[in-house]
């Protein structure tokens, strides 16, 4: 094998992990919807979300990838500009139109913050949530940061990470939202 050949069987393996991912999301949803049924064409909806919003989020997160190495702080931009329209284009693209009732009771920015929980039933509620235009802090676990693209997005955009053993990984919450 020459060297010239490793990045383009990394770039097919990081392609064929998107692909699982891609694969693996699409069987949860339909398990999570499998009382109204998805169907073939909510199922491909759903990898081609998965596997687009995985894309975009890792060629985001290369781009900054020069600033990271030099020591540049790139959450804010990454958290309010990059996750925010790879989020809303996908889902709009690919969803259509997403409608936020009663903006008026959503506190303004700059109030003290406050906690938005999901019902999480699908990937496209954590998507919608960005329809909310409010800078936000993810509480995800570990495993998350392996995806390919979300991962990296998560990380640089300082999301909380937890482990889920127990008590410490609690108050490890607590600590890092204080930040």
């Amino acid at each position: 094998m020459e060297l010239s050949s490793i990045p383009l069987y990394f770039a097919y393996f990081v392609i064929t992990f998107m692909l699982v991912c891609a694969i693996g999301a699409t069987v949860q949803e339909r398990k999570a919807f499998r009382d109204v049924g998805l169907g073939l064409f909510g199922s491909l909806k759903v990898f081609t979300f998965v596997f687009v919003w995985q894309g975009l989020s890792l060629m985001a997160a290369i781009v900054q990838l020069p600033l990271v190495l030099v020591g540049k702080d790139t959450s804010v931009f990454s958290n309010t500009v990059l996750e925010y329209y790879i989020a809303t284009c996908c889902f709009q693209v690919l969803n259509g139109p997403c409608v936020v009732n009663n903006k008026d009771k959503i506190p303004k920015p700059g109030t003290p913050p406050c906690v938005y929980v999901m019902n999480h039933q699908s990937t496209l509620d954590v998507c919608s949530s960005y329809f909310l235009a409010r800078q936000m802090c993810w509480v995800a676990k570990k495993s998350v940061a392996v995806l390919p693209g979300v991962g990296q997005i998560l990380v640089l955009s300082k999301h909380i990470l937890l482990d889920r053993k127990g008590r410490a990984s609690i108050l490890q919450v607590r600590t890092k939202s204080d930040d």
